[in-house]
């Protein structure tokens, strides 16, 4: 979900991250994306609406991004970095004290925020860590070609 001052321009959700088992909300949507201000993004708060009550909202785990903190100082910004760790226990790389982070989600090409730099450079350390070699072996590839297409 997206915050204050973006809510507005952007929509409350990131369409990154929706799950669906009905056809008939795809389809709503579509038809939205044509109307909408901003894409599939600001397309879901109609959609929320009209499906509110079979609707659900992804707890804070899921689709940790820079967007979500487009909108909060630095202060809040380093308080969130430093709740995203790596359990003692198995690994796993974890939000607060208990949820296993589900997904992280950053924009390879965008450096035009200062936060999504700081937020980049932190996710590639904690995959790092993690030793989850395979995903920074993808990250790494794929940087790779784009920097040989330029």
């Amino acid at each position: 979900m997206a915050y204050d001052n973006s809510t507005n321009a952007y929509g409350r959700f990131n369409g990154d991250n929706v799950w669906v088992s009905c056809s008939a909300v795809l389809e709503d949507w579509i038809q939205l994306f044509d109307v909408s201000p901003f894409y599939d993004q600001k397309a879901l708060d109609p959609l929320y609406k009209k499906y509110i009550k079979t609707c659900g909202v992804f707890n804070g785990e899921y689709n940790m991004q820079t967007w979500r903190f487009l909108n909060e100082n630095r202060i809040e910004c380093d308080r969130i970095i430093k709740q995203i760790h790596i359990s003692d226990d198995d690994g796993k790389i974890c939000y607060g004290s208990k949820f296993e982070v589900k997904n992280l989600h950053f924009h390879f090409a965008t450096e035009d925020f200062d936060i999504n730099k700081k937020f980049k450079t932190f996710y590639m350390f904690i995959l790092k860590n993690a030793e989850k070699i395979e995903k920074l072996k993808i990250i790494n590839d794929v940087l790779d070609k784009r920097e040989k297409n330029n």
